[in-house]
């Protein structure tokens, strides 16, 4: 039972108690776990990685490190990758003993891929719980590469990698992976970056001196016991499963530990039928000669008879044949060249092994029957290749003649191509002109129209314009006549004025005053029939020019009002009579004088809502006066051809609403009435 305490040959030396022999990997990967580091342990089998991991993960827990123990192979492979990722959280919080229903979790981020899961559940969850530094180490990662959907897996470990550059928590996590692959073999997608990060442990064979603790299990003293283990070396050049194992053997031989007893336990363990038996061995067979393993198996079963052979052969970090020779073990590196790994490996796969399993290949032997073909294709052939000389050169002649012919029918080709490109373009331009000229007849004709409407525009503004200049010049002269009448009836007044005496003296100064204002007025008069003449002569030069329909017709509507203002201009004085009855307050003298003075004498009275008005015939003219009672609003109708004057009354709302149609219509309203027959009388 001592070898069993030693030795170990299959797990890990922690799970069966055996001696744990130190190598250099071990203070690397414990120093690049300490700095939060990213590292990979990728070697081929029983190399001794997993209890590398253990030994680092209980010298960090020791620390007070937290530490996760992820063996792939335990999650299955018949999964799906929901079912794979969740495993591998589960294990996780498992392992460090966290509280979470990761179930729901996991269900309330259903919308989420499973590797974007996993990344979420580290960096917000996982490192939210764990406050200490955390490494994951992630064993047998090459059971991933049948799954089909784990190149997600390890994109999602480099996006952790890459995201402590803004989380600085992230910083606090620390993943080390371990198994048998190449970094190329961990993302094998064509069109994703390669898993390319973190730093590579190399996990080399045992040297003389680490070996030396598994003397204490070869039941011999301690000189033979180092001399056994030298032996022992010269066999498997310390390669870890290899030197346990025949080291287990012969402490199971006991006192026989001469160097014939270590040749004959190679030879029965490795070389013989037990080698079949071998699981080490066996990996190395099927890593080298399965199709569905190796690259190539002819290229990779040639390179190494080339080691083999000890011919140099440089090793090729981006070389598949060589890192699949490494990883079967069979080969390993010394300075930039590959060497069989030990004396058993190339005892088991010689030469002529390599010879009955190297596949045969029609490419090289093609290649070794290529200089025999040669020769004896040129003895045949020289004749031949005479008569085909002169074959070739009359056929170069025909060739040349119909090349000289085909250059000939090019040359015409392109000529009527060029020809037609110009036709083309000729007709192309002529439809472009003719475009041209389509479009400024329809603009020509569009501007016509248009002008057409704004001479007629223009017409019926100048008519109306002629309209009014008539209306105008009526009024100026009824208000002529007015005047005129005004005028003899002031100097009939002044003529009766000189009889009376003391009376005369004060009807001579108001009759003197009335002259005056009268004159004012005629002043006046004549100072708005020049602004009305102005206004029509601004109103012709404007419509002699073409102004937009709106512009026209708001300056006609503009002129049209101020005419109608200066038309309606008042020029008369109200005297208001109350009460109302038939006599009046001023007596006919002064109406007289008022009359011909042309001022309108206004009575007012009566019912407070009946509009009262008298008609009054005074000597020297006729005169009407209108009233409106309370509501002040008077319309004033003078016809002076026949010496008549009659009088009409609207009330407000009519007299407004004929205003509103006279801007609505742009007309002239007339302002004659007829007379109403009555005199209102008052109670």
């Amino acid at each position: 039972m001592v070898e069993q305490a030693v030795f170990t040959t299959g797990g890990t030396v922690q799970a069966g108690s055996g001696t744990y022999l130190t190598r250099k990997a071990d203070s690397e990967l414990l120093k690049l776990c300490r700095e939060g580091a990213f590292a990979y342990v990728l070697t081929t089998r029983q190399m001794g990685k997993s209890s590398l991991m253990i030994r680092t993960a209980e010298r960090l827990i020791a620390e007070g490190t937290r530490v996760a123990l992820i063996d792939l192979t335990a999650l299955g492979t018949i999964l799906s990758p929901e079912q794979w990722y969740l495993g591998l959280l589960e294990e996780v919080c498992h392992q460090l003993e966290l509280e979470i229903d990761l179930a729901q979790w996991w269900r309330e981020r259903a919308r989420m891929g499973s590797a974007y899961r996993m990344f979420t559940f580290f960096s917000e969850v996982l490192l939210a719980r764990v406050q200490e530094r955390l490494v994951l180490f992630v064993d047998e990662i090459d059971s991933t590469r049948g799954l089909g959907f784990t190149d997600d897996f390890f994109a999602a470990i480099r996006a952790l990698y890459n995201a402590r550059a803004g989380r600085e928590s992230l910083r606090r996590l620390s993943v080390v992976l371990l198994g048998v692959a190449t970094p190329s073999d961990l993302i094998q997608s064509a069109v994703r970056t390669p898993f390319n990060l973190g730093h590579r442990v190399d996990l080399s064979d045992f040297t003389y001196e680490e070996v030396l603790p598994l003397g204490a299990g070869l039941r011999v003293p301690e000189e033979q016991a180092r001399q056994v283990l030298r032996w022992v070396m010269e066999w498997t050049g310390g390669h870890p499963y290899l030197t346990q194992r025949l080291c287990r053997e012969m402490a199971r031989d006991g006192a026989r530990a001469t160097k014939e007893d270590v040749d004959r336990a190679v030879a029965r363990l490795f070389l013989g039928e037990q080698s079949f038996k071998d699981n080490n061995l066996q990996f190395a067979r099927d890593m080298l000669r399965r199709d569905d393993w190796a690259p190539d198996v002819g290229d990779v079963l040639r390179a190494y008879r080339q080691v083999l052979l000890e011919r140099t052969v440089k090793d090729e970090e981006h070389s598949p044949i060589k890192a699949h020779l490494k990883l079967a073990g069979v080969v390993r590196r010394e300075g930039d060249a590959l060497v069989v790994r030990n004396r058993i490996y190339q005892a088991v796969f010689n030469e002529q092994w390599v010879r009955e399993h190297l596949p045969f290949s029609w490419r090289r032997f093609a290649q070794r029957l290529a200089l025999p073909l040669v020769v004896l294709g040129f003895a045949l052939l020289v004749p031949a290749t005479v008569l085909l000389w002169r074959r070739a050169a009359e056929a170069e002649a025909n060739a040349k003649a119909t090349e000289a012919t085909r250059r000939e029918a090019l040359f015409a080709l392109e000529e009527t191509r060029r020809l037609l490109r110009l036709e083309t373009e000729e007709r192309r331009a002529e439809s472009e002109k003719y475009l041209q000229v389509q479009a400024s007849a329809e603009e020509a004709f569009r501007q016509v129209k248009i002008a057409a409407g704004e001479h007629d525009q223009r017409e019926l503004a100048l008519a109306k314009l002629n309209e009014l200049q008539l209306l105008h010049q009526s009024q100026m002269t009824a208000e002529r006549a007015r005047c005129d009448r005004a005028m003899a009836e002031r100097d009939a007044a002044l003529a009766d004025a000189g009889v009376k005496q003391g009376e005369g003296e004060r009807q001579l100064q108001a009759s003197r005053e009335d002259l005056q204002n009268a004159r004012k007025d005629l002043q006046a008069c004549s100072q708005r029939a020049e602004a009305a003449g102005s206004l029509l002569q601004q109103t012709y030069r404007r419509l002699a020019y073409p102004r937009t329909p709106e512009a026209h017709l708001t300056e006609l509507a503009e002129k049209r009002d101020r005419l109608v203002a200066f038309i309606k201009a008042p020029s008369y004085v109200t005297l208001s009579v109350t009460p109302c009855d038939s006599r009046l307050a001023v007596d006919a003298y002064q109406l007289n004088d008022l009359a011909r003075s042309a001022v309108v004498v206004g009575l007012s009275g009566g019912y407070t809502d009946t509009a009262t008005a008298s008609a009054l015939n005074l000597p020297g003219g006729a005169s009407a006066v209108a009233d409106a009672a309370r509501s002040g609003v008077a319309l004033h109708a003078i016809q002076g051809q026949k010496g008549k004057y009659f009088v009409s009354y609207l009330d407000r709302s009519l007299f407004r609403a004929e205003l509103l149609d006279l801007d609505k219509s742009g007309q002239t309203l007339d302002l004659t009435a007829e007379p109403s027959g009555r005199t209102p009388r008052c109670p």
